[in-house]
């Protein structure tokens, strides 16, 4: 009876997207080769994989959609590269002013 409950635990658990793991302090870079994710800014919260809140203190980025940007790469634990090719993109984002709407929409 346990494997049976195991075993459909494992196919109920929702796996966690890579970009929902993207948050911390964060480089902007100039060019799409030198990035770890291309990212997508929507101009919609509903059509957004991911609402970001810029955070203005590194230690409260702790958690999906907390981004606090960094002005030197070696600073930073992600380097993104901002598109304006939705199809060239890794994940969109959002920015949104409040804090409590941050994190992984899908």
């Amino acid at each position: 009876m346990w494997i049976l409950l195991a075993a459909l635990k494992l196919l109920w658990t929702v796996e966690q997207t890579p970009y929902c793991a993207v948050f911390g302090s964060i480089y902007e870079v100039e060019e799409a080769y030198l990035a770890d994710y291309i990212v997508y800014e929507e101009l919609s919260e509903a059509s957004a994989e991911v609402v970001v809140f810029e955070q203005s203190n590194r230690l409260y980025a702790d958690r999906s959609g907390m981004w606090y940007f960094v002005a030197e790469k070696d600073f930073a634990q992600h380097k993104v590269f901002f598109t304006d090719k939705k199809n060239q993109a890794h994940f969109s984002v959002y920015f949104t002013k409040f804090e409590s709407f941050a994190g992984c929409t899908r």
